[in-house]
């Protein structure tokens, strides 16, 4: 999923982008809620090499959004919620 974001960002695809990164997060949530992951192999695979990169891809793909609706001139509730959303996501990178 990560990947698929990542050749959906760089061919400007940002929302597509932004739903793979976040299911990839939702599947590493899910694996672990679920036990078929344990904490230790989390730490030492999915923390450095998914979660943090999707995160702040995520955090990224928010402030192309928010870039997208300026230039735009579009004065909306979208500009808060992506730059709300921009900074949940560098919260997730700052507490790992």
């Amino acid at each position: 999923m990560k990947k698929k974001g990542d050749s959906c960002f760089k061919e400007n695809d940002i929302s597509l982008a932004l739903k793979y990164y976040s299911d990839a997060i939702l599947s590493i949530r899910y694996l672990l809620r679920e036990g078929l992951i344990d904490m230790v192999h989390m730490n030492e695979v999915f923390m450095s090499a998914l979660i943090v990169p999707c995160n702040l891809n995520l955090s990224l793909c928010y402030l192309k959004l928010t870039e997208e609706l300026l230039l735009l001139n579009t004065e909306s509730d979208g500009l808060k919620e992506n730059l709300e959303k921009c900074i949940v996501c560098c919260e997730d990178v700052i507490t790992i």
